[in-house]
């Protein structure tokens, strides 16, 4: 029987367990998103909830996580579709103006490393330094680990910058569910909900989806969380129904203008 795809929405399990991780930001949002595709929002005001998310990382410049000290990025990349998912589940009409010019501001940054290409040049060599941090009895009175790496980064990003941006390896495997990393199939499915139009910066994230495309008009599920909750979501290596199901969602909204 052929796979077909009705929905016009992130399923709740979608939007709910690819929330599933160390991100307290993106995990709370997630939650959000999930009782919201299930109708709680009768019982919750999770739209409001779901303002106050926009203003706050709004004033901040785009999502900050304390990962973020460690790297040579100032704000999260990689948690971005999460937000846009989430954010997709509001009827326009009923978008704060926080959200709204939350959602513009993410896409740009997604739209402006074309999604997947953000990976610092020089972050095998910051790394390097990382793995080689003072002992806290070698540090002066008053200074911590955390302080010294956020002068050594300074120092490093004075001297040598972040580095010609590279592609996050990671994002061209699809999997689902996911947890606070996202991927292309994902990020272009925020992108789909959101009614975001086709353009050049859009043409590597679409010409991968369709690369991975099999003649039976399926995606393999390459990237797997199964062994790490409660229950296993189908199987890796086999086509997946949800990766499936993402993948034409895509294609019906940015594949007839190609």
């Amino acid at each position: 029987m052929p796979f077909r795809c009705t929905r016009s929405s992130p399923p709740a399990e979608a939007t709910f367990f690819s929330g599933l991780g160390s991100s307290p930001i993106v995990h709370r949002n997630q939650r959000i998103a999930g009782l919201h595709s299930i109708g709680f929002d009768v019982i919750l005001d999770l739209r409001l909830r779901m303002n106050a998310t926009g203003k706050t990382n709004l004033t901040q410049g785009g999502i900050r996580c304390t990962a973020m000290d460690y790297s040579l990025l100032p704000l999260c990349h990689m948690a971005q579709p999460k937000l846009l998912l989430c954010f997709s589940l509001i009827p326009p009409e009923k978008r704060s103006k926080a959200v709204n010019s939350l959602i513009r501001l993410l896409l740009t940054n997604l739209l402006d490393r074309e999604l997947f290409v953000y990976v610092p040049g020089h972050q095998r060599e910051w790394q390097e330094i990382l793995t080689h941090p003072p002992k806290r009895a070698e540090l002066g009175k008053g200074e911590t680990v955390k302080g010294w790496i956020a002068g050594e980064r300074e120092r490093f990003l004075k001297a040598r910058g972040i580095g010609n941006r590279r592609p996050k390896q990671g994002w061209l495997k699809s999997g689902f569910p996911l947890h606070y990393n996202s991927d292309i199939m994902e990020a272009m499915y925020s992108l789909a909900l959101l009614g975001v139009s086709m353009s050049p910066r859009l043409k590597k994230p679409l010409q991968v989806i369709r690369q991975k495309r099999t003649k039976e008009g399926t995606w393999i599920l390459e990237n797997s969380l199964n062994g790490k909750m409660l229950a296993d979501v189908e199987e890796k290596g086999k086509p997946g129904k949800w990766l499936t199901c993402f993948g034409h969602h895509v294609l019906l909204h940015f594949g007839p203008r190609q």
